[in-house]
């Protein structure tokens, strides 16, 4: 059910005058259930179906949010009182939007997906909660019998080994939702990677290198809302077997309509990939994003990549639905179809990696860095281009003093600034930022007609209090 106080908003129908039907207070008790379920079967609704006749559409529709709604509801209570497995991640039910979605079933086997940058995301960056040894995988319900599932329904032998997902940042660190967390001893814990299909039929084998203990729980800010994550520190570096994913510094990752992708142990399965989702909102503090991304019970951790540079901009943490309700024949069940919301929501990275980096005693060169740039490259008119950013203040603009010495004679030198006011896309995209981050500045032709060198320089607040772009001195 949706939280007391929460408002469903459903779409004009197709077939009728444009006008819209709220539901208020829908909970248990007071018989506001029964006054939503009748809001459900009024002529407002619209969902998209296989059936062809609208009128046919709405009632099965309207039937079917009801019962995804119950499902959610007994799912809630199957993870607070049933196995630690399914307590691990819960689906939360999120208020309803005043828009109408489609949706379609991407998640895609790894063996079968296309984009070959997100397989290598899959095979190198992806772990799963749990060790998926051979005996684990073959001794674990299929997704069929553990949910009943109809034969029309996908994956329906699909081993359901998995119960969390997770994404490698740093050589021996895994981030994850927090509320994965929320039973049983997180040190001693086990992740895997490699739990994916090699074919329709085949799952890889999982050897004891793929297998890591959790040695360390570096972090864990909570598991609800924007504090829903957490940090583990593994036994052993897992690169260069593995490969960690590029992050995404910037407070602003995404912005309404990007396209995203997600990495994860669907319901437990082998790992899926979904690349068919959107961001359909924002929060004006850029702490979360409602993306339509196809995500289940097992999901929750996984990256949600920013598509073009494939930089995790946020982590699954909630989902709407993405569970199991019955079917037309009331006698097996289905994949559930939201259409009217957003079917996930994602936690934006940037704020985790602020308390990470601010943790007593971490240090990490990969993500806790306070510059990072380079001086690229001098051309034949002597114009010199390079570009550098903050990680602690994404967005803003970064003065970089240049050191500029003629070596031949007569021999002279110069410093002065610049500031970078170049939009860089590719640097942009690389690190997942937004702003402009590149500078560009022409050598005097004084200088530029001897040789040289040409180097730039910031103001660090930490030892050595200077940070020299990589790439200078260079020479001319």
């Amino acid at each position: 059910m949706p939280p007391p106080g929460s408002a469903l908003r459903l779409p004009p129908s197709q077939t009728q005058p444009p006008y819209s039907v709220w539901c208020w207070n829908c909970s248990w008790g007071n018989n506001s259930f029964h006054s939503c379920l009748a809001c459900l079967k009024a002529p407002a609704l619209s969902v998209k179906g296989t059936m062809t006749n609208k009128t046919n559409v709405a009632r099965w529709g309207a039937s079917r949010s009801v019962a995804m709604w119950m499902a959610v509801v007994s799912g809630l209570s199957a993870g607070a009182c049933g196995s630690a497995e399914d307590a691990l991640d819960t689906v939360e039910l999120r208020t309803r939007k005043d828009h109408a979605y489609d949706w379609t079933d991407d998640r895609t086997d790894v063996y079968a997906h296309a984009d070959p940058a997100l397989v290598d995301l899959a095979l190198h960056s992806t772990p799963t909660y749990g060790s998926a040894t051979p005996a684990a995988v073959a001794a674990s319900q299929t997704l069929g019998a553990k949910f009943n599932l109809c034969p029309t329904e996908r994956f329906l032998n699909d081993p359901t080994l998995g119960s969390c997902s997770g994404v490698l940042v740093d050589d021996d660190l895994i981030l994850t939702a927090g509320h994965c967390l929320n039973n049983g001893s997180v040190v001693g814990s086990k992740w895997s990677f490699g739990y994916y299909k090699t074919s329709a039929t085949t799952v890889a084998t999982v050897t004891s290198e793929d297998i890591f203990t959790v040695s360390e729980l570096v972090l864990k800010a909570g598991s609800t809302g924007a504090n829903d994550y957490a940090f583990l520190r593994l036994d052993r570096p897992a690169t260069p077997r593995f490969t960690p994913a590029r992050v995404a510094f910037g407070t602003y990752p995404l912005s309404f309509g990007a396209p995203v992708a997600t990495i994860g142990s669907s319901s437990g399965m082998p790992l899926k990939i979904d690349s068919g989702g959107t961001v359909r909102s924002t929060t004006t503090s850029g702490s979360y994003y409602d993306v339509s991304l196809d995500v289940f019970r097992g999901n929750s951790g996984g990256a949600i990549y920013a598509r073009g540079g494939n930089t995790v901009a946020a982590l699954v943490t909630t989902a709407t639905g993405g569970e199991y309700v019955p079917g037309p024949t009331g006698t097996c069940n289905v994949a559930a179809q939201w259409t009217l919301t957003p079917t996930a929501q994602g936690t934006v990275i940037h704020p985790m990696l602020d308390a990470l980096c601010a943790t007593p005693g971490f240090t990490s060169s990969r993500l806790c860095f306070n510059f990072k740039g380079a001086i690229e490259g001098i051309d034949s008119a002597g114009w010199v281009t390079g570009w550098i950013f903050d990680r602690r203040t994404p967005e803003a603009q970064v003065t970089v003093t240049v050191n500029l010495v003629r070596t031949s004679f007569p021999t002279i030198g110069t410093t002065f600034t610049v500031q970078t006011d170049r939009l860089r896309p590719d640097i942009n995209q690389q690190f997942g930022l937004t702003g402009t981050h590149g500078f560009r500045f022409q050598i005097p032709s004084s200088y530029f007609n001897g040789s040289g060198f040409v180097g730039g320089t910031v103001p660090d607040t930490s030892f050595p209090y200077v940070y020299n772009l990589p790439g200078g001195p260079m020479t001319f």
